[in-house]
């Protein structure tokens, strides 16, 4: 069951959830709060303000860590935005200088998730997820390190529904097929596997 409290109106779903990373959208604002939920969990958030994720509690230990997490994420939203103007430029960017340009954000990211990950349960899908991001910071695709290219399709958790369902399976994708040349012949190889 998930309970928001927004303000005065109280907002719930009463329907079993099945474990997983979920999102609450807030059209009027264009902005999402993600929560880590096990299955048959409960959680209740609270939220005042106009800056939801700023002004969101919650009463589970675990997702008051995902929330203090997204707002460090979004306090590098300048670098994002200052990507997109470079992007828009008509700049390029190889993944190893796409790599260079986020080191700073990745580094703060990557060193949050690890200590998160020592106050985390194994078994929650927020573990999976911090997991799953980490593997992804630290992975820079070059279309020529066949083994980097192995080891990354063996490391990551395919099948597992919490990941499947999650926001980063498309990403994981992609990374993976990054991994191959822009050939039809290899990127077929890369969908088979």
């Amino acid at each position: 069951m998930i309970e928001v409290l927004l303000g005065l109106r109280v907002f719930n779903n009463k329907k079993s959830i099945f474990g997983g990373i979920y999102y609450l959208n807030f059209p009027k604002t264009k902005q999402k709060i993600y929560v880590a939920l096990s299955d048959k969990d409960t959680l209740r958030l609270q939220i005042a303000g106009s800056d939801y994720l700023k002004t969101a509690h919650s009463t589970d230990p675990t997702n008051e860590l995902f929330l203090e997490y997204q707002r460090l994420e979004k306090s590098f939203s300048t670098i994002d935005s200052l990507y997109d103007v470079e992007i828009k430029r008509g700049r390029k960017f190889s993944h190893a200088n796409k790599a260079a340009f986020f080191r700073e954000k990745t580094e703060s990211l990557v060193a949050f998730r690890k200590q998160a990950l020592k106050k985390i349960k194994g078994s929650d899908p927020l573990y999976l997820y911090f997991m799953t991001l980490n593997r992804l910071d630290e992975s820079v695709p070059n279309r020529k390190n066949y083994k980097g290219r192995m080891e990354f399709l063996q490391q990551t958790a395919w099948n597992d529904n919490q990941l499947f369902f999650s926001p980063l399976y498309k990403s994981l994708l992609q990374e993976y097929i990054n991994y191959f040349p822009l050939e039809g012949d290899s990127i077929y190889v890369g969908v088979k596997n």
